[in-house]
């Protein structure tokens, strides 16, 4: 699938869904990122926005059940049904499933409509009776479960039937009961295909979340939640709008940022006059709340091997009002192969606290991100992991003595997590997990296991899924 051409536009919320389930299936394609662009592109705001942004997230939730479905109700095999109309009848059949609001015949006519656009005559015919004949069945929600039995009445096997029910890759259904207990694991599951509250961070620096919250009440939001997991925290339900042109955004009152993003920067705990380094710190949301937690007066370095990304970071440290951050370009290092290098380069000095938010599968945010089920397999995991150790390596040259390492994840299972930290601890015996030094505050210490490593799980603290270690390096 080739790229959505640059002047490709329209304002049809459904037409803006299909065009992202056609699309995110290139595995370098983002697909929240590429919603958010064609609303943009298409200036669709409002109902309208909100509308295509349910039926592309809630596709790319439901689609193993959709599929299901659907496949009961077509004579030719599935597989040889043209990718664009399988969208579109999935697109028609969530919203008669899934969408309350939506009448039957409603979902029937604009995928139909759809199809004549996008596939042509005989297409459209297709969809028409495919989903005429599902809307005759008023098939119910339950249905959509699609409970397996297997021939002797006990249940099928625990990942295909969790796969199928929950709407996720066998794969990932039994890597995660590889390391999880079933409970556990499908409740998550059911977690994933939930729609996502939106968090904020308020700016300290500027307003308090009591009066941020007063402030976001009063302009028509609602507030449900203030001050957890961290002070700065504040959970909004419902329609939001445009927030990137809500004057409060503007006036750099808050950052989107989920809670357990949040947790991070309040683990590194920085301090006024410190010198940290953020390693992997593109678009900048870890980046500028270290920035706020020190008051502004600690040494910040952001690096990013993206210069683009490194972009974000500088525009958004603007909107906060932060003077301590500073940008660089991992591919502008000096290799850090001699003592003289190190000495002679400022980026390269020695610092209080390195930050490594390394890339990884994103399996912790499917939630937020229901593409990254369909983009992801067990070789990408293994994939980051390695990356994660070298990239984790490289950084702890450039902790000072004393100095902390942080490594932070938003996956889930060990492969990216602890099993990282142990080959880093294994090859690099100056370095230690320690609990000395560890904040005190019980918002923190709430998170930590038995080893002293953060860990949120998703349905239990509804937030995103989150690991950290905070590692010493000897004096």
């Amino acid at each position: 699938m080739k790229p959505i051409p640059a002047a490709w536009t329209t304002s049809d919320p459904r037409e803006i869904a299909l065009a992202v389930l056609q699309h995110f299936q290139n595995r370098d394609t983002d697909a929240s990122q590429l919603l958010h662009d064609l609303l943009r592109r298409g200036d669709v705001h409002g109902a309208d926005a909100r509308l295509a942004t349910e039926l592309a997230m809630g596709v790319l939730r439901r689609r193993v059940q959709l599929d299901a479905i659907l496949k009961r109700m077509t004579h030719r095999p599935w597989s040889q049904t043209p990718p664009v109309v399988r969208d579109i009848l999935r697109l028609g059949a969530y919203q008669m499933l899934f969408m309350d609001r939506i009448p039957a015949h409603a979902a029937v006519n604009e995928s139909v409509a759809l199809a004549r656009r996008w596939a042509g005559k005989n297409p459209a015919g297709l969809v028409n009776a495919i989903l005429r004949h599902l809307a005759a069945e008023r098939c119910k929600k339950e249905e959509a479960k699609d409970k397996r039995l297997d021939g002797k009445g006990g249940r099928a096997e625990p990942a295909k039937e969790l796969a199928q029910r929950y709407s996720h890759p066998v794969w990932l259904v039994k890597y995660l009961l590889e390391h999880y207990r079933a409970e556990r694991v499908e409740a998550l599951l059911e977690w994933n295909n939930r729609t996502p509250t939106l968090m904020l961070r308020a700016n300290r620096l500027r307003i308090e979340s009591a009066a941020l919250a007063e402030r976001l009440a009063k302009s028509g939001l609602t507030v449900s939640r203030v001050g957890w997991p961290v002070p700065e925290s504040l959970w909004l339900e419902g329609p939001v709008g445009d927030i990137a042109s809500a004057e409060w955004y503007r006036q750099g009152l808050a950052t989107v940022q989920d809670g357990a993003a949040q947790l991070i920067a309040h683990l590194v705990a920085p301090r006024p006059g410190e010198r940290i380094i953020d390693w992997c710190a593109a678009p900048g949301g870890k980046t500028t709340h270290l920035a706020e937690l020190s008051d502004d007066r600690a040494e910040i370095l952001a690096l990013d091997v993206n210069p683009r990304r490194l972009d974000q970071v500088a525009l958004h440290a603007h909107r906060l009002g932060l003077r301590s951050i500073h940008t660089l370009c991992t591919c502008q290092l000096e290799e850090a192969d001699g003592a003289d290098t190190r000495s002679h380069s400022p980026a390269l000095a020695p610092a209080d606290a390195v930050v490594v938010d390394a890339p990884c599968s994103g399996l912790g945010t499917i939630q937020r991100h229901p593409d990254i089920r369909w983009r992801r397999r067990m070789r990408d995991v293994q994939r980051a992991a390695q990356l994660q150790l070298k990239i984790l390596s490289r950084a702890a040259q450039h902790v000072a003595p004393g100095g902390r390492l942080i490594y932070s994840t938003c996956t889930l299972g060990p492969v990216e997590n602890e099993q990282v930290v142990e080959y880093f601890l294994a090859a690099h015996p100056h370095f230690a997990r320690t609990d000395a030094g560890l904040p005190a505050e019980a918002y923190l210490q709430s998170f930590f296991d038995s080893r002293g490593d953060l860990r949120t799980w998703p349905p239990e603290h509804h937030l995103d899924g989150f690991y950290a270690a905070r590692l010493i390096r000897a004096k």
